[in-house]
């Protein structure tokens, strides 16, 4: 895998394309940050990070699946076996270049300028102290 400067612009301009999919607003009515989790479908690190995923709130804070290489079917099936609450969608793997490592979660501020990745699986815990300096960072 290339793991070019290039690449990785490439890859932070696709994602924000892919923002016309959600809505702009959160739990509040305002969107602070956007978690967004890039899974392979059989990952069992992936299935670590969904589990951890699935009950995670945090206000003003959306979150948003990526099935990366799979089907509408298994990205549906995926979700609901798991027992995740926020949207999954299919993605091609032509289209998440960016995703060296599964799961990579990617954190977006409320206005899609600035971003941070975090590649692996990150407990709860210490996901919301991440999200919550990226927000401080941000404003």
């Amino acid at each position: 895998m290339l793991r070019t400067a290039h690449v990785q612009l490439f890859a932070i301009l696709t994602l924000a394309c892919f923002f016309c999919f959600f809505p702009k607003s959160g739990v509040s009515g305002t969107r602070v940050a956007v978690v967004e989790y890039y899974f392979s479908v059989g990952c069992p690190a992936c299935a670590k990070m969904a589990d951890y995923l699935k009950d995670f709130k945090m206000e003003g804070v959306e979150i948003a699946g990526y099935a990366v290489g799979a089907s509408e079917d298994a990205a549906k099936a995926y979700a609901k076996e798991a027992g995740l609450k926020f949207p999954v969608r299919p993605i091609p793997r032509e289209d998440a270049l960016f995703v060296l490592a599964y799961p990579t979660i990617v954190l977006k501020d409320h206005d899609q300028k600035k971003a941070d990745f975090i590649e692996g699986v990150i407990e709860p815990d210490k996901l919301k102290a991440r999200i919550e300096a990226f927000i401080r960072a941000s404003r």
